[in-house]
């Protein structure tokens, strides 16, 4: 059975306990989400959708949030339906992350909405202003394995973006990026 029908049998059930979830204040949640890392089977997977839905923004149906993936600044995080984000990931949405439907995000990415100024020399670069910017992953994009996907950074739909890319900056639909910085390779 896959996981889009298993979920839409279980769903009334996985609601209820969002609805649970959400009387508990979000150190709770932290808790239970970080203690869900060592299972991975059924409940973890339910433990892990559960606790993001309740914390994000918006999470959309039947998405999968593999065992240790991090995922912080949640409530400024929105993610569509049948999205798989899988083992090691981390996602901070600072800044803003929007996610479409139907996308997979490999093992060992990185999503930043934040960069640091460097403009006041006095101090040290990580104490700088801290500037804010939005990604966005549209519909039907597959990242590879070890990207990394800077601020202010928009991937169109039906994009593959190869594994240990880097992108910074705007990715055009029907294409095949990689490389460092991400670059056009080959047409979908």
């Amino acid at each position: 059975m896959s996981g889009r029908s298993s979920f839409g049998k279980a769903k009334g059930i996985i609601l209820l306990f969002v609805k649970f979830l959400a009387f508990f204040p979000g150190f709770i949640k932290s808790l239970v989400y970080r203690a869900s890392f060592f299972s991975e089977g059924t409940i973890g997977l339910l433990v892990r959708y559960a606790v993001n839905k309740s914390r994000c923004n918006k999470v959309g149906d039947a998405c999968y949030f593999a065992a240790y993936t991090v995922l912080k600044n949640c409530s400024e995080i929105s993610i569509g339906n049948y999205v798989s984000i899988h083992e090691f990931c981390y996602l901070d949405g600072s800044g803003g992350i929007a996610i479409g439907n139907n996308v997979s995000i490999a093992h060992g990415c990185s999503v930043i909405t934040f960069d640091h100024g460097w403009e006041e020399s006095d101090i040290p670069i990580k104490y700088n202003k801290v500037i804010n910017n939005n990604v966005n992953i549209e519909d039907d994009v597959w990242v590879g394995a070890g990207v990394r996907i800077l601020a202010g950074s928009y991937i169109e739909s039906r994009t593959i973006v190869a594994a240990g890319a880097v992108v910074k900056g705007r990715l055009e639909s029907g294409w095949v990026y990689g490389g460092v910085p991400a670059r056009k390779l080959k047409k979908l």
